[in-house]
């Protein structure tokens, strides 16, 4: 191996492990005014690893890397025994998962060190949030969380990846049926982790405008399920609902751009009106729903149940069925309302096929543009109307004049655009 590959080896391994011990060089010193264990120590044994796996290449063998490892423990058990270095366990523990990056790094493992150091660094850097966290935790919300594992890890991959029904009843893909379950129930409770971390308020904020990324039709469902339980949360859930549908417009316009720009826009104006109006409606909502400090610590309810998650499961095999159905019967009368029906099932297909299709296929670009904004206002008009019937009275006042001005905003300036 050339010396260049090996120096970018070591000194991946050498950023690893300062990064690690910068961590707990300022958690120790903050606590006790001393680093038994800081950036040094962190950057040697990283590179420690680094050398052992070398070595063992160089050798063919593996014992001067195990021994390497034996030799680590064994210095960590003594100290941890005698209580010399006040580190404790997790300083010990991270220690040996340093170690563990430099040795993946000299393996050429560069992205796995790196994510297995910054998940490290970040564990360690939560204790005080993550201790409260779990002392807050309730007996039902442990069982919610394996309710939520056994899904995800047990349930969804036995299921199978494929359509048995002839059009338009082919979308009825039970692993895809789902999936969409479980993104559903991971936004309920990922939500639920945030809110129990930062509060209601900045909790379920975040968890909507990151689940716009994938989608906020997920958001949407979720959060309108958890309004009927919660209604005191109603506000917050319809700001994580506006934030999601801001970010979906944000997306399809990124989306669309990567594909034709000409298609860009034509759309850039219509979309960006409406994500504007939907981070000025979230944040009126975020300051006219703001409550007294000790309001922001209220239990947040059971993140996950079955017969909810089943209930708007068996909606969204509805919603699917009957778009597709629209679509199918439909699809050879014209682009317009083929892309109403497409947008009622999923914003991002109907986007890519039609910027795609864009000057080809007999369709020109502002045909594939006004079908795609009236993809996403369907898909829009949708969710809105599903949350303010479907919802508690609490969500439905709060979301109706938001969800309302985006539309409207959205179609002014389309308007104002083809002028």
């Amino acid at each position: 191996m050339d010396e260049s590959g090996l120096f970018l080896k070591y000194t991946a391994a050498a950023a690893i492990g300062t990064l690690m011990g910068m961590q707990r060089e300022n958690a120790l010193g903050a606590d006790s005014g001393e680093t038994p264990a800081g950036v040094r120590t962190f950057a040697l044994t990283a590179l420690w690893g680094c050398l052992a796996a070398n070595t063992s290449v160089l050798l063919g063998s593996p014992l001067c890397l195990a021994t390497a490892y034996l030799i680590l423990g064994g210095f960590l058990t003594a100290n941890f025994v005698r209580d010399r270095t006040g580190a404790g366990l997790t300083t010990g523990i991270a220690l040996l998962i340093a170690f563990l990056t430099g040795t993946l790094a000299f393996y050429g493992k560069f992205a796995l060190a790196g994510a297995l150091g910054v998940v490290a660094t970040l564990y360690l850097s939560l204790k005080v949030e993550l201790h409260t966290f779990a002392r807050n935790l309730t007996r039902e919300e442990i069982f919610a969380t394996l309710k939520f594992a056994v899904l995800i890890v047990i349930v969804l991959p036995i299921l199978p990846h494929r359509a048995y029904l002839p059009p338009p009843l082919d979308v009825l893909n039970p692993f895809e049926i789902g999936l969409f379950i479980v993104l559903m129930s991971a936004v309920g409770f990922v939500g639920f982790i945030l809110a129990k971390l930062l509060g209601p308020a900045r909790g379920l904020g975040l968890m909507g405008a990151v689940g716009g990324l994938v989608s906020s039709t997920a958001v949407t469902l979720g959060f309108t399920q958890r309004s009927r339980t919660e209604p005191a949360l109603s506000r917050r859930f319809a700001q994580a609902i506006v934030f999601s549908w801001t970010v979906m417009s944000l997306r399809a316009l990124i989306v669309v751009s990567g594909l034709n720009l000409d298609v860009a826009k034509r759309i850039a104006i219509p979309l960006g009106a409406f994500a504007l109006a939907g981070a000025v409606c979230g944040l009126v909502l975020y300051k006219r729903g703001e409550a007294p400090a000790g309001d922001e610590k209220s239990p947040v309810a059971n993140p996950f149940e079955f017969g909810p998650a089943f209930k708007f499961g068996l909606i969204f095999v509805f919603i699917l069925t009957a778009s597709r159905a629209a679509q199918y019967y439909f699809g050879t009368a014209g682009t317009y309302v083929s892309s109403l029906a497409a947008g009622l099932m999923d914003i991002d297909a109907v986007s890519i096929s039609l910027t795609r299709m864009a000057g080809s296929a007999g369709m020109d670009v502002s045909t594939a543009a006004t079908a795609i904004l009236i993809a996403i206002l369907s898909n829009s008009l949708l969710k809105a109307g599903f949350a303010c019937s479907a919802g508690s009275r609490e969500l439905r006042r709060a979301l109706l004049l938001p969800a309302a001005g985006m539309i409207a905003f959205a179609c002014l300036a389309a308007w104002v655009a083809s002028r």
